[in-house]
């Protein structure tokens, strides 16, 4: 439900002209002046499903409407007058109801939206609603309609392509990755986090994307010495020396951590995700990031280190379906 309250907003009430006859400029068309008001047509439809959160509600009426009996004969547990802005356009026979906070949804986790029952929107408009001669509706007007469903899911990483990689060409792969430089000088290294995308229902929208890992310990000063740790979007098919110098995909993501707090850090990548699943044929099916210090070495001789437990990278994953 939405819960939130907020103030409606109400075009002023008053007498609205009467449609004009079409002269080919695309005015309405009043066929019978003294047929009472009828709904033509309701946005969404009655019965529809996989309604978005950000969904509008549209009714056109037949004939220009008085606003406050609208509003008046408005009833909807899920949607009140107080929660919602009602506005109508220029000819008055049009109703926009913009709802105050985004649609609610039933939530779930997994690749099965079908376990999850979709919420369902009711309104009604009662035939007290009269139009601006005061004629009321032939009928009540009684909509529902569902919501999408929004779906979590953690993708565990490619333990193959889930490792860390030196300049020097040295793979490493223990239960931890390090990324930073040793206390040899000029060798430093990357991380690199691989994910193989699920197929999605059809229909699906990705939301949010996170990438998380768990920083499980730090040697030296590497946030001191070399920056922020950054994400690069990369792609490659296996894992070896040539690894260290995949081409990114495009700019530095952003920042994944910025201090050596043991913790788990995350950075969005939704506009990644999105662009991995269209090109998914072409990159395998994969999501994959190289995490890396801005400064490679400094030279001094001295190992700065964060080291990442392997296993805790994940792609979380928030899809919308019907």
């Amino acid at each position: 439900m939405v819960r939130s309250s907020l103030m409606v907003f109400l075009v002023a009430c008053g007498s609205v002209p009467a449609p004009k006859t079409d002269g080919g400029n695309g005015d309405s068309v009043d066929a019978d002046p003294a047929a009472p008001p009828t709904v033509v047509s309701t946005m969404p439809a009655n019965a529809a499903a996989g309604v978005k959160p950000d969904a509008k509600i549209v009714v056109t009426f037949s004939k220009p409407m008085d606003q406050a009996s609208v509003l008046a004969a408005w009833t909807s547990a899920d949607l009140p007058t107080s929660q919602a802005q009602f506005a109508w356009n220029s000819a008055g026979d049009t109703l926009t109801v913009t709802p105050s906070q985004p649609l609610p949804v039933a939530t779930g986790s997994g690749l099965d939206p079908t376990t999850v029952t979709a919420l369902e929107i009711t309104y009604s408009i009662a035939a007290s609603a009269t139009d601006t001669t005061d004629k009321p509706l032939t009928a009540s007007l009684a909509v529902k309609f569902t919501t999408v469903k929004r779906m979590t899911h953690d993708i565990a990483n490619i333990d193959a392509l889930t490792q860390s990689v030196a300049n020097d060409g040295t793979v490493i792969s223990p239960s931890s990755g390090g990324v930073g430089k040793s206390n040899f000088t000029n060798v430093f290294f990357r991380v690199f986090a691989s994910f193989q995308l699920p197929t999605l229902v059809a229909g699906a929208t990705v939301e949010t994307a996170q990438l998380v890992g768990r920083q499980e310990t730090v040697t030296g000063a590497p946030y001191t010495k070399l920056g922020n740790l950054k994400a690069q979007h990369v792609n490659f098919a296996q894992f070896d020396a040539n690894t260290f110098a995949a081409t990114p995909l495009g700019n530095p993501i952003g920042d994944f951590s910025t201090n050596a707090t043991v913790e788990q850090k995350s950075l969005d990548v939704t506009a990644q995700v999105r662009d991995d699943y269209a090109n998914s044929a072409a990159r395998g099916g994969r999501s994959q990031y190289r995490l890396e210090y801005p400064l490679g070495t400094n030279n001094d001789g001295v190992r700065d280190i964060a080291f990442f437990t392997r296993t805790a990278f994940a792609l979380r994953l928030t899809y919308t379906a019907n």
